[in-house]
């Protein structure tokens, strides 16, 4: 489920890059991910989901079109799906790569 009250406030960096970056927040328990011209505040499951469908997808194009052709389509909630063509898809699954490996290491030194 997409977040949309107050922005982060004790926010840790996941990951950033040119592109964008994924943020935790330990007071509100959420993660932001900025990529282009996108923000997206999230709960930590719904994080986990966004990481794997844009993995998934990124498996499944195996063909690219042309560069500038948004012709990968990711669904987020009902009415909202992120349009991305080949290179924005594997840019956002590296970031959401790094950001998925280092929140789950947090979680488990957490439940030590």
């Amino acid at each position: 489920m997409i977040l949309n009250d107050k922005f982060m406030c004790n926010f840790q960096v996941l990951a950033q890059n040119a592109d964008g970056y994924v943020v935790f927040c330990h007071d509100c328990k959420s993660v932001q991910l900025a990529f282009g011209t996108t923000l997206i505040k999230m709960r930590p499951e719904y994080f986990r989901e966004i990481s794997q469908a844009v993995r998934l997808e990124g498996l499944c194009k195996k063909t690219r079109a042309a560069a500038n052709v948004k012709n990968i389509f990711i669904p987020l909630e009902e009415g909202i799906t992120l349009c991305l063509t080949f290179q924005e898809q594997k840019k956002l699954e590296q970031l959401l790569s790094e950001a998925t490996a280092l929140f789950e290491t947090y979680a488990i030194l957490e439940q030590l």
